[in-house]
């Protein structure tokens, strides 16, 4: 699931810095205040709470 980027409603996704983080020794590229869901979601990994 790709980041929403401009959404008609809610307007352009604002400003933020670009931070890197590691899962599972995998660097993902995520945005500065963002929940980790949400950037795992962006890169297409799906987590599940069994």
């Amino acid at each position: 699931m790709p980041r929403i980027s401009d959404h008609p409603i809610l307007g352009p996704l604002p400003e933020a810095r670009e931070v890197w983080i590691t899962v599972d020794g995998e660097r993902l590229q995520a945005r500065e205040g963002e929940p980790i869901l949400a950037a795992l979601l962006a890169h297409g990994i799906h987590v599940q709470n069994i």
